[in-house]
């Protein structure tokens, strides 16, 4: 009779804990993200949820995502990597794809997207417009205190590029940047598909360390408000300029 008692409790006290995690609201993601991470306005449970307002801290600076719903694989927290998939639409901006956590750090697979640039002019003095597409993304992030891409794969295309200007849009182009990895760490290289600006060059990523250099050549350099806005940055050259850039990210 007594053990019998003891069954009973502990299938009680299963399927009590059984039905917390399922009906765990979705606000309770809210305290697990990364701090740099804002969510609010929150629907639906921790396995299955969204919120109406995502936004990113990126240098100090927010990045808006917008709604973001997302999707919990039970099978992984077995594992002990929690697996999330995840879509986020403001407008006519979307993101999707897969994150993976361990203990050694985060993985991101198939990342796909379209935003518009106007970001990136809160993160750097670029004023650039234009839409950026992500296709097939994949990145693995180091846990440690430095957070650093260990590696990475895809293709970002950047179409409609325009520098945005006091005296009007300097049409640019479109822009291929092709991402891989190798045993000198991370390589992005910017090539041109089409457009009055020649944009070629590499990004290489190793650790914390970035080292940036890309050729600006073709008639959009003779713009004078393109030509006093990148010297900010770049060196004047015969035929255009040169943009190299090196440092901790």
């Amino acid at each position: 009779m007594l053990l019998l008692s003891r069954r009973s409790l502990l299938v009680f006290l299963c399927v009590s804990l059984l039905f917390l995690l399922v009906t765990m609201p979705a606000r309770i993601v809210g305290y697990w993200v990364a701090p740099t991470m804002h969510l609010t306005g929150f629907s639906g449970s921790l396995w299955r949820g969204e919120a109406v307002r995502l936004t990113i801290d990126v240098s100090g600076k927010p990045i808006h995502l917008g709604t973001v719903s997302w999707s919990l694989h039970p099978g992984s927290l077995l594992l002990l990597s929690p697996k999330v998939t995840f879509s986020s639409r403001w407008g006519t901006q979307y993101v999707s794809g897969q994150v993976t956590a361990g203990l050694s750090g985060l993985s991101v697979r198939d990342v796909n997207g379209r935003m518009n640039v106007r970001f990136i002019r809160d993160l750097v003095p670029l004023y650039v417009g234009g839409v950026l597409e992500l296709q097939d993304l994949t990145a693995t992030i180091d846990g440690g205190r430095s957070a650093s891409f260990e590696s990475a794969s895809g293709r970002l295309l950047w179409q409609d590029a325009v520098w945005t200007a006091h005296t009007g849009d300097v049409a640019l182009g479109r822009y291929a940047v092709d991402v891989r990895s190798d045993s000198e760490g991370i390589t992005a290289t910017l090539g041109t598909l089409s457009g009055p600006l020649q944009l070629d060059g590499l990004l290489r990523l190793k650790g914390e360390r970035y080292a940036l250099d890309v050729a600006l050549r073709g008639p959009a350099v003779a713009n004078e408000a393109f030509q006093q806005s990148v010297a900010l940055l770049a060196t004047p050259v015969d035929g255009g300029f040169d943009l190299r850039l090196e440092g901790d990210w």
